[in-house]
């Protein structure tokens, strides 16, 4: 024990530290308080504002990139064709895997009737009943003989539009949906510009030969991926054939597809052919094979079903089925709530897949761009961001990233609590830092 010594009427005296340091410690106990206090509360408010800072986000989103290598294989090369133009491409991505002039503009016969079809579907209800014009009726050609005055619903025509081929189907659907057959080219017109046929010009729903009437292979594959995806029409130009009532006779009106690869093609599934003396033999032809979906356009040849059989077979050996996002995959996560801390996974919204071409060493990534932050409440099923597969650097498909549950807004009492309560966690952690072992 540490010794003091003091002077006192001459004498020397020894003087006990600890009871002089206890004295001190009575004799200013309020300032000393006081001075802990302070530090608490500067220790509180530093805690409070760390807790506060690191819940802030700077970046809006969040980017993360997965890589796919392909497997090593035999490169095959493409067949020969005697199409003017044609491309082959994979119908669940959209990317082209062989194209020859594939936006040369070329008159494009009945194959202009998946484009009607397509807007008939927009501005119609299947049950509306269309009494028929005697427009419809006079077209003329590739037609079910529909007469002045008879009625029929929307699904009917577009059955016989489809299967059939129908010219005064075609004119009877525009009619319904438009009250002139003008406008409804507008908005034929309108619709391939908002999917990207940019190289398409309709002058009438039904194909016949007309100058500034126009398309391209490109474009086509573009069209008939649309129609594709509407489950109605897809099953409507996958059949061989099909009946329509015929009031006033015996039989039924029977609608025969002209699409010989229905019967002959393994996994054809569609989409339609066409014919005429300016655009020649042309088909969109579509198969399915092994998770396999190929759409190829052939226009103006002597040989249409040899050369989309021959560009199938191609696209079905030559490539591989790469998967980058599951449905329901986590890609990332979004915070919806700071106090208490809350995030929820943002999932692919549907399977996302690629074809890669076979000896090519072709690379595929997968881009996702997801909110870092976003304002609750959150339904299940939102879209968070999105998700962009690229082969190589050619960007290939985009689909939306989604939440995978619902998220709730908390109340302002609750996410006081939380603050506090993060708060005191900081406090806490500052204090002891001091005596941690690390």
């Amino acid at each position: 024990m540490k010794k003091v010594y003091v002077y006192e009427q001459g004498k020397i005296k020894q003087k006990n530290g600890v009871k002089s340091r206890l004295n001190f410690f009575l004799g200013n106990q309020s300032k000393i308080l006081a001075a802990i206090c302070i530090a608490i509360l500067v220790l509180i408010l530093v805690s409070f504002g760390q807790v506060i800072a690191g819940s802030k986000i700077t970046n809006q989103t969040s980017s993360v990139t997965k890589r796919f290598t392909t497997n090593a294989a035999k490169r095959m090369d493409p067949p020969g064709l005697m199409a003017k133009s044609a491309v082959l491409m994979d119908a669940e991505s959209g990317r082209v895997l062989f194209e020859k002039n594939p936006n040369l503009r070329l008159p494009m016969a009945s194959t202009t009737k998946m484009m009607t079809a397509i807007v008939a579907r927009e501005k119609l209800k299947l049950d509306k009943q269309v009494q028929v014009s005697a427009k419809a009726s006079e077209v003329g050609e590739k037609e079910i003989w529909l007469e002045p005055g008879e009625v029929f619903t929307v699904e009917n025509l577009l059955w016989a539009l489809l299967v059939q081929s129908a010219n005064d189907a075609a004119i009877a659907l525009a009619e319904a949906a438009s009250g002139d057959m003008g406008l409804f080219v507008d908005r034929m017109n309108a619709k391939a510009r908002e999917i990207g046929a940019l190289n398409t010009n309709f002058k009438n729903p039904h194909g016949l030969d007309e100058k500034g009437h126009y398309s391209t292979a490109y474009d086509l594959a573009i069209i008939g991926r649309t129609l594709m995806q509407d489950s109605l029409l897809a099953r409507m130009v996958s059949s061989r054939e099909h009946a329509l009532p015929w009031e006033g006779h015996p039989n039924q009106r029977i609608c025969q597809s002209h699409n010989t690869l229905l019967q002959t093609y393994p996994g054809a599934n569609g989409i339609k052919t066409g014919y005429t003396k300016g655009a020649g033999s042309c088909i969109v032809a579509s198969a399915k094979r092994e998770n396999k979906f190929l759409i190829a356009v052939i226009m103006s040849s002597e040989q249409r079903d040899l050369d989309a059989s021959r560009l199938l077979d191609y696209g079905f050996l030559s490539t591989g089925r790469v998967v980058v996002a599951k449905r329901g995959e986590p890609l990332g996560k979004t915070r919806v709530s700071a106090f208490p801390e809350c995030h929820v996974r943002a999932v692919a919204k549907k399977e996302m897949a690629v074809l890669v071409l076979k000896g090519r060493g072709e690379t595929v990534l997968l881009k996702t761009k997801i909110k870092s932050e976003a304002e609750p409440p959150i339904e299940k099923g939102e879209k968070l961001g999105n998700a962009v597969c690229w082969v190589g650097d050619l960007k290939i498909s985009e689909e939306e990233v989604v939440a995978e549950e619902a998220k709730d807004k908390v109340t302002p009492p609750l996410s006081a609590a939380y603050v506090l309560w993060y708060t005191l966690c900081k406090f806490g952690e500052i204090v002891s830092s001091p005596f941690r072992t690390f």
